[in-house]
């Protein structure tokens, strides 16, 4: 009895949390995500070095100016991308340029198989 009621608790507080996750997910994310139809427990390879990707990256920075009301949460602006790879490109312009290259190609190459 014990043990099914921890299992019991176990999996409404998993549902409750993952509920949670879901709410609390960001827009960019959902974005993302939704676009590649990508689903939270998918493996999502960093669009640079192919290892597992745990930041969806605004390529053109919302906090870098330019037109305020422009929209930065749109799939063109946004690539998913591995720790170390979202670091570079949040720090070196070269880097985070090259990202937009392959991140461009990568959506025209997903849109003609899909």
């Amino acid at each position: 009895m014990k043990s099914f009621l921890v299992s019991y608790v176990i999996a409404i507080y998993t549902k409750h949390f993952v509920g949670v996750i879901k709410k609390q997910m960001k827009k960019h994310t959902k974005i993302y995500l939704n676009f590649f139809k990508y689903g939270e427990q998918d493996f999502i390879p960093c669009e640079y070095c192919n290892s597992r990707a745990v930041d969806v990256h605004h390529i053109d920075n919302r906090g870098m100016g330019g037109d305020p009301k422009a929209n930065k949460d749109v799939i063109e602006n946004l690539a998913g991308l591995c720790r170390d790879c979202h670091n570079k490109a949040e720090h070196i312009p070269q880097f985070n340029h090259r990202v937009k290259q392959i991140h461009l190609k990568f959506i025209e190459l997903w849109k003609q198989n899909h």
